[in-house]
């Protein structure tokens, strides 16, 4: 065989190479990308997350009693609220504990975590 042959062989042979390669690049992008799905979909299921979520679906007037304060949100319910939000958080983990808890100013966008709906 003349060197030419060689050389076009050794082209097709890189060329399926490359090919396989791409589709297995491809393939573990997709593969990473599904985890990511799926670790996203375990987030959104994390207590602190469920804390988010209960905040953005408290009715206004529930809210609005503590314009300008910051509140904790525990359990899905406002347990405690301070203008000082350093005051607060001291005191609601001394009370409840380290635990899972969504700290926001009212009033404001400071703080402020988008829930699923909004992602």
């Amino acid at each position: 065989m003349s060197s030419s042959a060689d050389n076009s062989e050794l082209t097709a042979d890189n060329s399926e190479l490359t090919a396989d390669n791409s589709e297995l690049a491809s393939a573990r992008a997709l593969d990473a990308y599904l985890e990511m799905i799926r670790r996203r979909e375990s987030l959104d299921e994390a207590p602190f997350w469920k804390e988010v979520t209960a905040f953005n679906q408290m009715p206004t007037y529930q809210v609005d009693q503590y314009y300008g304060q910051y509140v904790a949100v525990y359990q899905g319910s406002i347990v405690d609220a301070d203008p000082d939000e350093a005051e607060l958080a001291l005191r609601f983990y001394r009370t409840w504990g380290y635990v899972p808890v969504y700290i926001h100013k009212v009033g404001t966008e400071e703080g402020l975590v988008d829930s699923e709906e909004d992602r």
